[in-house]
């Protein structure tokens, strides 16, 4: 299992020697390439041999054939270790066929042991280095002692597993520091750096002021910080250094420290920038001391912070960019109050609901009542997405304003929160009733009568039903009908559901839009508020009512197709099998049973999950087998993995089992369906449309049941395989996919909100107790979200998901990420 990866490590490419450590390739030769314009045309072989006779003594003669003989032996010894290094090397390679990774890099450290030469222990290094091999230290602190390539990787190696693993080899790290030279010496002092060793203080400054150190594997500034303390960075030789990479890793070091100590060097260093000519001024380094100020935490930093930004208007824009990125929302919180700028003010709000963290909700609290329009709207809808009702009196007065484009944005939050507390200032925005039509002159609100209308629903005022019932007989009544099943308001659930059925004298048979009839709008909008009222109350009851829609060939496709939803819905397992049975029943209409596979991924139905898994693989319609498998894809169920990846071994097959183990399956099946990929092209291509389609929602589905059962992080997992693929090809827009429904949440029934979903990852990366391998997934997905408030608050958490917080910022802020 690691042939492979050893080809790759050992022969393939450049050597360590000459790329991944930093080091020194070998001298320029290029100026020795071309002629000397000076020099005689050369000899022929036997005028050499000539000329050679005539100036050759004896003893010259003698001492030629000394000299050749001496290169001969030279010649065999180089041979001879070249021989010596290939068999070597194939022992090498013969651990890597272990198929057991402990029983490998045992067999690579006794290797180790058993050899001298520089290539063949690099590359051991290099390998068991890879796989972070916490019992090579003992072999790596003797590594050290060899000058050169194999020292420097032992020193990486050490690097990477850091303290407390590789604390043993502190003193070796020590004692070899004198002795090292440009090829290993950063290599070393990166190590110690790493490993927290103060007494090389000196060194660490040495190399840091050179900019050597930052071109190390995993540079993280936080590693200077801690080795040397904000106090041996605050001298003016690092913050006034003539070259701004030293004065920009200088910033960066301070900035994260993140406490009060760094205030004074970090304002210094302002000074200093701005002291400079501006041509000579570096923005990145002011950048990084504005971040730096802001992550104190201190209100004492406010003052040099906006002094820097008053003072250079030029520069604002670019700062707060940097704050928004660096700063989590409670150290941005504490800085609106301590400016009076009310541009700088507003920009900060802004940053501060981009956030979308919890513990800004006071902040905003604080600021609903702000005299400042932009401020108080953009403070009350943040808190909305929070969820924080203290939004409510001010969302109102949004929707009571002028301006359309906050009332609609205010009446969204208000839907969001959801409370009753809002129903009594809603009711209040519409009359009485509004025209069946919009009319020129009719009330303001009934303009926005759907969005007040959906907002009253989800408050549950049931003082407002009847209000809503109105809205039935007019132009908003599928927004109408939504709001009453929203409430579960029961008085008109017998009128909606006789709704459902189309009237025996009225044909409204049409395949598409374009075979409407003008005269069945008004009856067309109201059925279609009616079911889709059916699906959110989710009643058994209706399922007959809803089965006649489906199965009636003079009615409207779309209304058919949302009834068969509706019954996806409501059904239990028993009336799943049956709607399976007319699906395979040749009698009943066609039409009709492509739209009742439709029901079958509406709800995980896992006590029918193998009987899909059969219909997959069975002499049915393609939309029957694919509808089957998006629905044991949606179960996410560990029972289907071994018949999922049974499938794959057909091209029928394969093509219906890919909707599902992208969906759902395990990480074992997701690689089978990888290399199952790379052998079929158009397997490739099926699996890329259905997944990228923005026609129907076969992979948008998203609810709060997902999140409980496990369904979620399956695909997850499962998406994160299928990105990395393998030589033959890679499936990143699974991975892309996933991440775009995780961020816009679903709002059908039972739908997880776009917060929810925040919030579930935050949970999932932070939370005491949780599984660590979720942490570093719940960082990647929350990053690829572009949720850098919620990955920063994680990352000065000091708790369980700091690290993988801050490996992922450091990533998205690296040239590659």
């Amino acid at each position: 299992m690691f042939a492979r990866l050893f080809s790759c490590l050992f022969w393939g490419g450049a050597t360590m020697a000459d790329e991944d450590f930093g080091g020194e390739g070998p001298t320029d030769l290029s100026a020795f390439d071309e002629e000397n314009p000076l020099a005689a045309a050369p000899l022929g072989d036997d005028e050499a041999l000539k000329g050679m006779r005539r100036r050759t003594s004896t003893a010259g003669r003698i001492g030629i054939v000394l000299i050749l003989g001496l290169l001969g032996v030279v010649a065999f010894m180089a041979y001879r270790g070249t021989i010596v290094a290939e068999q070597q090397m194939a022992a090498v390679e013969a651990c890597g066929t272990l198929e057991e990774q402990e029983q490998m890099l045992g067999c690579l450290r006794d290797l180790f042991g058993e050899n001298d030469h520089p290539d063949v222990r690099e590359r051991i290094i290099r390998n068991l280095d890879h796989f972070n091999d916490a019992a090579a230290v003992p072999l790596y602190v003797t590594a050290l002692d060899q000058r050169g390539a194999v020292r420097r990787g032992a020193a990486i190696a050490l690097a990477r597993l850091g303290s407390p693993t590789a604390d043993p080899a502190r003193q070796k790290l020590l004692d070899v520091l004198p002795d090292t030279d440009a090829l290993d010496r950063t290599q070393v002092v990166w190590a110690l750096a790493v490993l927290g060793e103060s007494t090389a203080a000196d060194a660490i400054i040495e190399q840091f002021i050179a900019g050597r150190l930052q071109d190390m594997p995993a540079w993280d500034p936080a590693v200077i910080t801690n080795v040397l303390g904000p106090e041996r960075l605050a001298s003016d030789e690092l913050l006034n250094h003539e070259q701004e990479g030293v004065r920009l890793l200088t910033a960066q070091a301070l900035a994260e420290s993140a406490s009060a100590t760094a205030i004074d060097p970090l304002s210094r260093l302002v000074q200093h920038e701005l002291a400079r000519e501006p041509d000579d001024r570096n923005m990145e380094v002011i950048r990084a001391a504005a971040t730096g100020l802001g992550r104190t935490g201190d209100p004492r930093a406010a003052a040099p912070l906006f002094a820097l930004l008053t003072g250079e208007p030029s520069m604002t824009e670019g700062i707060m960019d940097a704050l928004g990125k660096s700063i989590k929302g409670a150290d941005l919180a504490l800085l609106v109050d301590q400016t009076e700028d009310l541009s700088i003010k507003r920009t900060l709000v802004a940053k501060i609901a981009d956030t979308h963290d919890p513990d800004t909700a006071d902040a905003l609290a604080g600021l609903v009542n702000h005299e400042d329009e932009d401020i108080h709207n953009d403070a009350a809808l943040a808190l909305s997405v929070l969820g924080d009702l203290r939004a409510v009196p001010r969302l109102l007065a949004m929707a009571q304003g002028e301006d359309e484009a906050a009332a609609d944005s205010a009446l969204d939050g208000l839907e969001r929160l959801g409370d009753e507390s809002a129903s009594e200032g809603l009711i209040t925005l519409l009359p009485d009733r509004c025209p069946p039509e919009p009319e020129p002159g009719m009330p303001d609100g009934c303009y926005r009568q759907a969005s007040i209308l959906r907002a009253l629903g989800a408050s549950g005022g049931v003082a407002a039903a009847r209000r809503i019932e109105v809205a039935l007989d007019g132009v908003d009544s599928p927004a109408a009908a939504q709001a009453l099943a929203t409430m579960n308001y029961e008085p008109a659930y017998a009128r909606l559901l006789s709704m459902v059925v189309r009237p025996a004298d009225v044909d409204m048979g049409a395949s598409n839009a374009g075979e409407r009839e003008i005269p069945n709008e008004d009856l067309l909008r109201a059925r279609k508020g009616a079911i889709l009222a059916m699906k959110i109350y989710a009643r058994p009851e209706a399922i007959e009512t809803l089965m006649t829609v489906v199965e009636d060939i003079h009615d409207d496709y779309e209304l058919r197709a949302y009834a068969a939803h509706a019954i996806g819905r409501s059904a239990t397992p028993e009336v799943m099998q049956e709607i399976i049975g007319k699906v395979q029943d040749e009698t009943v209409d066609e039409a009709a049973r492509r739209y009742y596979v439709q029901a079958l991924w509406q709800k995980a139905q896992p006590t029918l999950n193998t009987q899909l898994v059969a219909l997959m693989g069975g002499d049915t319609p393609p939309p029957v087998r694919r509808a089957a498998a998006i629905a044991v894809g949606y179960s996410a169920d560990p029972s289907t993995d071994a018949g999922l990846v049974a499938l794959l071994e057909t091209e029928q097959g394969r093509r219906i089992a890919s909707y599902a183990i992208a969906l759902g399956g395990s990480e074992e099946s997701a690689a089978a369906l990888v290399a199952a990929l790379g052998e079929d092209t158009d397997a490739q291509e099926i699996l890329q449309i259905a997944v990228m389609n923005e026609e129907n929602d076969w992979f948008n589905f998203l609810t709060e049941e997902m999140f409980e059962s496990g369904a979620v992080w399956r695909r997850v997992k499962a998406s994160r395989v299928l990105q990395r693929g393998d030589r033959r090809g890679r499936y990143g827009y699974c991975w892309l996919k996933t991440v775009e429904v995780l961020k816009a949440g679903w709002e059908g029934p039972g739908g997880a909100s776009a917060q929810f979903v925040r919030m579930k990852l935050y949970e999932a990366l932070t939370g005491e107790g949780q599984d660590e391998a979720l942490r570093p997934l719940a960082a990647s997905i929350l990053g690829s979200m572009g949720e850098i408030g919620l990955l920063l608050k994680a990352r000065d958490s000091e708790g369980p998901g700091a690290a993988p917080a801050r490996a992922q910022l450091l990533a998205a802020a690296s040239p590659e990420g």
